[in-house]
């Protein structure tokens, strides 16, 4: 994961993917920094907005927690519409 980033640190993948394991290993600090990149980078992308809020939780900042799981709840998905943009997104990136 760590060389996904280092080769291109604005991929919103790797970057939530680390962030989730970083909160699953019990370091949310440090998944709360990968995770707001993510997020910045693709707000569309529900995952990363997801596991942002869990991190927030984590480390005590509730109330951007919430907030973040309300826009969730708000937020209608249709899956293979997101998954369909993400790799379109991909494809793009990697042609210029």
């Amino acid at each position: 994961m760590n060389k996904a980033i280092e080769l291109d640190p604005r991929s919103v993948p790797a970057r939530t993917l680390r962030g989730k394991l970083f909160l699953e290993e019990g370091a949310p600090q440090r998944a709360v920094r990968d995770l707001e990149i993510a997020h910045k980078a693709d707000p569309a992308m529900r995952s990363a907005a997801y596991n942002l809020a869990r991190a927030y939780f984590a480390v005590g900042q509730r109330d951007q927690a919430r907030q973040l799981y309300q826009q969730l709840q708000t937020q209608t998905t249709d899956a293979v519409k997101e998954l369909s943009d993400q790799r379109m997104k991909q494809v793009l990136s990697a042609n210029q």
